[in-house]
């Protein structure tokens, strides 16, 4: 059946038909043990893509943090569906018997209309709203519950525009857990849908309970009888690294009115895995002072699942794939986050009664999102003491995890803490992922505490910061430690650099639509994200081709004066120029002297100065679109040096386009 290109994502079918799912996941067993039973991902927010979410629920409203309708383009994400606040209760309600993480704050992110189908452009700026408002709101998981397609590998979606919206996601920390699917039948071989099969996280569906039978799916599917872990016959499933499975059917849980419904689907398992990344999260920074990285999370979950096998005790009508997958365990997941952040048998550390569980790499605090030139990022502490009680003592490590995305000069400065002041002689180590020191500082510019500054490549590096008089240890052990000098700091990270999007690392990201809608960036030559950058400047933008097809790049510079004498280049992932061009006019432009006007509006756009360029893409390939000011047209991409500062810089708006090869078709299907 055909579909506009625009409207290809459906939430994922509610199966409509008291926690026995939560006996299944160890979470009931969680909740028992005296040393975790107040773990409920307090402190974690979770972000729901959804039909919306009624946040008036009785059993939602206290946990209700904010909420964007992306498709009316509002803050309040009414829910007239119900399958958004099913989901978001089995996430976080507040009521054990149905929420996972009851303490969890939630987002309501309406990207599905009322009558539960959306589009790839609604759900792409969903996930973009939750990028800009990830530090606002404390967002560290996001559940997407829709989906659709049949996929065996992620290289069949390589140019969905909804993937580096998920990679930019995780990059910034987040962890992105998404239905599987729910039409197994008839297309009974591994496979899972998208975005689902390239999300952090893929979630397949497993019947909480043998206590229904001869349950009859929309796709004509058939559960005869049923039982505990048992794979749901709609379920998509396939080995993969990021498949989880987690109980579906039949999950009671809130919808819109006070009310409550029983329903199932991989929409129903995505969010109790999702909930369980929320107390998997606030585990770790009770146990280890920092955040897991969604690539920690799905290690961890995936490697302490149970075990299942499709076909040993299934009784449905399809036929199962007679392999293994993994089942979320929770309370085995939480076990490991401990064991690895503080050690199964922690020690004391010289000068102190408590091990430092966040004193080596291992352990190390994550800084998000990675530097790159457009904000600085601070963390406070107390050498002495982790976690606002545990005794370390002088010998007393905080290290810190951070990453550059692109080269430049990165400053790390210890400074006072204003809310607990209580300053100290302090000790800068700079170190590489191999635990080789890179730099050190122990006084800086008079003061006792210190601060470095040195030029970085692209990558991960970890500082660790202690008292004066402990400068030797070992950033990956606990040898070498001695007493130093302790209290409290903030300690800030920032990246200098001459031109942070200026190479291929610091690119900024475009995206198009499924409705090939042409996107528009205002640029300036001269600065970035507001710093002083000089007329050597260089922009890059980034572009995964969604399809075969024509990339159109249009540089127009519609102010009178002080506008750019452009000069556009176009590379491939490897850095060769594919093309190039300085004074072109776009097929629906036309000049007059030296302004250019639309040919159809009459409206002056730009100057004879300006450039552009139409290139034939390769679906999945990436390539680089780069403007600078024509004197400085002959920069190397791979380096800053040697660029020409003698041009005078300016204004732009950079318009791009891309013509699909097949404009009336599902480009991800």
């Amino acid at each position: 059946m055909h579909k506009t290109p625009d409207a290809a994502f459906d939430a994922l079918e509610s199966r409509q038909m008291l926690n026995a799912a939560f006996d299944l996941i160890g979470l009931s067993q969680l909740r028992a043990d005296p040393a975790y039973a107040g773990l409920d991902g307090s402190g974690v927010t979770v972000a729901v893509l959804d039909t919306g979410l009624d946040r008036t629920h009785i059993k939602l409203a206290s946990n209700y943090v904010a909420g964007r309708n992306i498709v009316t383009g509002t803050d309040d994400p009414v829910d007239r569906e119900a399958h958004g606040t099913h989901v978001a209760g089995i996430i976080g309600s507040n009521d054990p018997e149905i929420g996972v993480a009851i303490g969890a704050g939630l987002v309501g992110v309406k990207v599905l209309g009322d009558n539960g189908s959306g589009t790839y452009t609604d759900i792409r700026d969903g996930l973009r709203w939750v990028y800009d408002n990830r530090t606002r709101y404390n967002i560290q998981v996001v559940n997407m519950s829709l989906g659709g397609g049949f996929y065996t590998s992620i290289s069949q979606v390589s140019g969905d525009i909804i993937l580096p919206e998920i990679r930019r996601l995780e990059s910034a920390g987040i962890t992105v857990v998404s239905a599987g699917g729910n039409s197994f039948k008839n297309h009974e071989y591994q496979n899972y849908g998208a975005p689902g099969i390239y999300s952090t996280l893929v979630v397949g569906a497993t019947w909480k309970d043998g206590s229904a039978s001869d349950i009859r799916w929309g796709d004509g599917a058939i559960d005869y009888t049923t039982g505990a872990g048992r794979i749901t016959s709609f379920s998509q499933r396939m080995v993969a690294s990021n498949t989880i499975f987690a109980p579906g059917a039949l999950l009671r849980s809130t919808v819109p009115g006070n009310r409550y419904d029983n329903m199932g689907g991989t929409s129903q398992a995505s969010p109790v895995v999702a909930g369980a990344v929320a107390i998997l999260q606030e585990a770790a920074k009770q146990f280890g002072g920092r955040s897991l990285s969604p690539t920690e999370v799905r290690e961890i979950l995936t490697s302490t699942a149970a075990t299942i096998f499709d076909g040993d005790d299934e009784d449905d009508n399809v036929n199962n794939t007679r392999v293994s997958y993994p089942r979320l365990d929770i309370y085995a997941a939480v076990r490991e986050v401990r064991s690895r952040l503080t050690g199964s048998a922690p020690t004391p550390e010289p000068g102190g009664n408590e091990a430092d569980a966040n004193g080596t790499i291992a352990g190390a605090f994550l800084m998000n999102p990675s530097l790159d030139g457009s904000e600085a990022l601070s963390a406070s502490g107390r050498i002495g003491v982790d976690f606002g009680t545990a005794q370390v003592g002088a010998s007393d490590v905080d290290m810190f995890k951070f990453t550059t995305a692109s080269a430049g000069t990165v400053t790390i400065q210890v400074a006072s803490n204003q809310t607990t002041p209580e300053d100290f002689d302090s000790y800068l180590r700079l170190f590489n992922t191999s635990g080789s020191a890179l730099a050190s500082n122990n006084d800086f510019g008079g003061s006792t505490f210190s601060q470095m500054s040195i030029a970085l490549e692209p990558g991960t590096y970890y500082v660790g910061l202690s008292g004066a008089g402990n400068s030797t240890y070992d950033p990956a052990g606990s040898s070498g430690r001695t007493a130093g000098a302790t209290g409290t700091y903030t300690i800030t990270f920032s990246l200098s650099n001459s031109d942070p999007n200026g190479l291929f690392t610091g690119a900024v990201d475009v995206n198009f639509g499924t409705d090939l809608a042409p996107t528009t960036f205002p640029g300036l030559i001269g600065r970035d994200y507001g710093a002083l950058v000089g007329t050597s400047d260089v922009d890059m933008y980034r572009i995964v081709a969604p399809d075969d097809g024509i990339l159109i790049v249009d540089i127009d510079s519609p102010e009178s004066s002080g506008y750019v004498d452009s000069y556009l280049r176009i590379f491939d992932d490897s850095g060769v120029q594919l093309a190039f061009d300085d004074d072109s006019e776009a097929p629906d432009e036309t000049a007059i002297g030296s302004i250019v006007y639309d040919s159809v509006t009459g409206e002056a756009i730009g100057h004879t100065t300006d450039s552009y360029r139409s290139i034939a893409i390769t679906r999945g390939q990436t390539y680089y679109v780069a403007i600078s000011d024509y004197d400085n047209r002959a920069y190397d991409p791979s380096t800053l040096a040697g660029r020409a500062t003698n041009g005078t810089g300016g204004f732009y708006d950079i318009f791009l386009k891309f013509r699909s090869v097949d404009a009336d078709g599902s480009i991800s299907s």
